[in-house]
Parts: C-alpha cells; structure tokens; sequence
C-alpha cells in the first residue's frame, strides 16, 4: 500500500489543495506588484497608504511598499506588506502578519487561551502547508510548553525553508502574556505571527541560463501535453523519467488524460522550484485553462521536471 501511495504522488493523479484560510503564492521569482495588487483586490483585501518612510536599502532602488488588510476571524487580521524595485516594479519580499500590536495599541493587552490557541492552530496549519510544499525546514524553538505564555521569555518558534539559491521563507511566532514596566521601559504582551518570503538577487542563477532552460522546457511540455490530448501512450512515454518510465502503466496515463479538460485551451502561468520531502530539487511548470482568469486560478496543471528535464511527475491541482 505504501509503494501505491508513492507513486501516485510522484506520478499522475490530482492533488485537491484545500484551504480554509489564504492560497500564497511562494513563487516571487520574477513576480511584478501589479500580480500581488490584482490577487489582493479579488480576495478582497483593503489597500491601506503605508505611512512610514521607508529607506532606500542604500541605494538598492526600491519603492515605497505596498500593504493590504484582510479580515480573519478571532486571530488578528492580516497585514501584508509588498516590497519592489522601483525601476521595473519585480518583488523582493513579502511579509504577512497577524499582530495584535497592529490593531490595539493599548499597554497590558493581555489574551486568553483560547485566542492563543487559534494562533498556534494558525501557525501549525501554516507550517504544514509550507512543509509539504518546501519538505523540511531548520526549526527553533516549540509550541508544547504552554505555560511559557506567562514567563518573560514567551512561547516561541521559527521555521526556515530555502527551496532554491535566491530564495526563503520564514515563519516565526510569538506568544507572551507577560507584562512588565520598570521606569519608562515597559515591556508588552505579544501574539504574533510572521511569515516572510525573500528573493535574494545577489544569489540568483545566470538569467540568460535559466531563461534558455525555461524556454526549452516549455517547448518540452506542450508536446508532452499533445501526446496526452491525442491518447498516444507510448510516445507519451518517451518524455519521463528514467525513474519513472518502466513503472508507469497505460492504465495511470488514461486516468491523468481524464482529470485533464483538453477541451479547453492551456497557457503557461508561471514557474517555480520545488523541493520534496526527499530533499531532490525539481523545475516546475504551471500550467492554467485560458478561459480561467481568476488570480490563482480554480485549476492548473503542474509539471516537474528533473535534473536531465526529463517528467518526474504531472498533477492536475483544484484549489478549492
């Protein structure tokens, strides 16, 4: 049964992504404000001007961030802050955080268990997520300990993933009841949550490499996906993976070809790099119905692709 489980990961069938909070988009890579702008207006999220003068990173050329308000429940609302370069509006980072400190500005501001509960609730399904996206990341600290929350130095913990050389993404939380003014020195309770995502240009690969790269794979793809449209099995074959080519049965590609609608037109919708939880690093391609303009849209079909670009796997995903 294990074995089964594998491969159908690894391999051809959907992957449902069910969400009952916020779909991010971990892929910066190359990701212009105006994606993130049009993705915050349709989940209806709220622009707020953002106030504080920000410092141009020494010269980095950036502007200044963007940031947006969106309603939780009972956990803090969200705060999203966007920052890109100025030149050509491309994303460095997005932070996005659930703090009580951004609402209520009162001193002592102490919350109950049950509060603390919904954001460690909220932490761990973030953390899941990220790890079956990401596979493991470096850990700091636990959430076990409940009795921390009244003792100074708090409940805390971090994760941090790095899927590929220009990019991390980090999750951090605290939680503290503790209370504490000594002069004019007060410290105050604190319920937070922060996950960063981080493009860090001074790291990237050679551009003009992965722009070749990317455009061969995707020449690569389309004809993939023509074998499939046109049923033929064995030609379909010839695109995966050494791994993957002798376990592959006609019975799995006939079952991919029916979770695909082949009916409608594909387009490319973006790229990205992922890591399994074997720690192997694979290209993937996104691939979107045209007629689904939504922001991610309802459906995609991701392809994977090995170090020799050949598929290591194909999944149909329904966000929903």
């Amino acid at each position: 049964m294990k074995k089964k489980l594998y491969f159908s990961y690894l391999l051809m069938f959907p992957l449902f992504v069910m969400s009952q909070g916020e779909n991010f988009d971990y892929d910066i890579h190359n990701k212009k404000v105006s994606y993130y702008i049009d993705y915050e207006i349709k989940r209806g999220s709220k622009q707020v001007p953002y106030t504080s003068r920000y410092l141009n990173m020494q010269g980095k050329g950036l502007a200044q961030p963007l940031q947006f308000f969106h309603d939780e429940e009972i956990i803090p609302d969200l705060k999203t802050k966007y920052l890109f370069f100025k030149k050509d509006s491309i994303i460095k980072e997005v932070l996005h955080e659930w703090d009580v400190r951004n609402f209520e500005k009162s001193k002592n501001n102490k919350k109950p268990l049950d509060f603390q509960k919904a954001l460690i609730k909220k932490y761990t399904e973030l953390e899941d997520k990220l790890t079956k996206i990401f596979g493991k990341s470096e850990i700091k600290g636990s959430l076990e300990d409940l009795s921390l929350i009244d003792k100074k130095e708090g409940l805390r913990k971090s994760n941090t993933w790095t899927p590929n050389d220009s990019t991390k993404v980090s999750l951090y939380i605290m939680i503290s009841n503790y209370y504490e003014q000594i002069g004019r020195t007060t410290k105050n309770p604190i319920h937070r949550i922060r996950l960063y995502i981080t493009r860090d240009v001074q790291k990237k690969r050679n551009e003009a490499d992965i722009g070749k790269r990317l455009k061969e794979l995707t020449i690569k793809s389309e004809a993939y996906l023509l074998t499939l449209r046109n049923g033929d099995m064995e030609k379909s074959k010839t695109f995966l993976s050494e791994r993957l080519i002798d376990r592959v049965t006609n019975q799995q590609i006939e079952d991919l070809i029916s979770n695909i609608d082949f009916s409608q037109e594909l387009k490319m919708y973006h790229h990205g790099v992922q890591m399994t939880m074997t720690g192997d690093t694979y290209l993937s391609l996104f691939y979107r119905y045209k007629k689904d303009t939504l922001t991610p849209p309802k459906e995609m079909i991701k392809i994977l692709f090995d170090e020799t670009d050949k598929v290591i796997g194909i999944q149909p995903v329904k966000l929903q």
